[in-house]
């Protein structure tokens, strides 16, 4: 009986790390959804505030290298 139940906490154990193993995971996925979101708003708020400056003051290209996502 005492071996069975040291095999099944340490069957518990096992399945907590595995669990906290996939939350971290999917926290990690969320986070970089969420950053990649951000960027996206970051970008589109730039360029609506680039388009209602006045003509003469517009840039004629961008200084900014563009990034890989």
């Amino acid at each position: 009986a005492r071996r069975a139940l040291r095999a099944l906490r340490a069957l518990v154990k096992l399945q907590a790390r595995v669990r906290g193993y996939l939350v971290r995971r999917e926290a990690t996925a969320t986070l970089h959804s969420m950053q990649a979101l951000f960027r996206a708003q970051a970008t589109v708020r730039s360029f609506q505030a680039y388009s209602s400056l006045p003509q003469g003051q517009k840039l004629c290209c961008d200084a900014r290298p563009r990034r890989s996502m």
